[in-house]
């Protein structure tokens, strides 16, 4: 567009030279001779404006083209970059899900240790009960052993070495 319109100042300008020149046109020869020469001399400018447009269009035309060849390539790497960001996307999702079940099952194992830790404690203190139980049965076994033993026995049962438990 720009390059549009720098040659519509152009032609303008031209115009004015063309209006110009018509209206000083001299009666002589010499002058004639001159107008001839001035119109090989603009048509040869002309000719070199116009390869210069045309040197311009094929300037835009190869821009266009350029720009068209970028273009895709962009969006070729706009779309691996999509594709990288869905995949990775991807992967987020699944280790988050994978997370989110490891923190349930651990969840779940730690409920099981303290559940095992409570019957560890109860088995400990049934543990400790048999044992005060079994102290408590053995020092009263001792003491009616001790006590039959200083009983004297009646007559007619023998006596025993540890009494009458035996």
């Amino acid at each position: 567009m720009h390059n549009e319109q720098l040659m519509g100042i152009r032609r303008e300008e031209e115009m004015e030279m063309s209006d110009d020149d018509m209206e000083d046109v001299p009666d002589s020869k010499d002058s004639e001779d001159s107008g001839v020469s001035q119109a090989e001399a603009l048509k040869e400018e002309n000719d070199s404006l116009r390869c210069q447009l045309d040197a311009y269009r094929n300037e835009v035309e190869l821009l266009k083209q350029e720009q068209g060849k970028n273009q895709p390539v962009r969006s070729e790497e706009d779309s691996t970059h999509s594709q990288q960001l869905s995949f990775l996307q991807q992967a987020l999702q699944g280790m988050q899900k994978q997370l989110l079940k490891m923190r349930d099952e651990l969840k779940q194992r730690e409920a099981e240790l303290e559940k095992s830790l409570e019957d560890k404690q109860q088995l400990k203190s049934q543990v400790q009960n048999l044992k005060e139980g079994l102290q408590k049965l053995q020092s009263t076994h001792t003491m009616q052993v001790s006590v039959t033993d200083d009983i004297p026995h009646s007559a007619g049962f023998p006596q025993s070495r540890h009494g009458a438990f035996t």
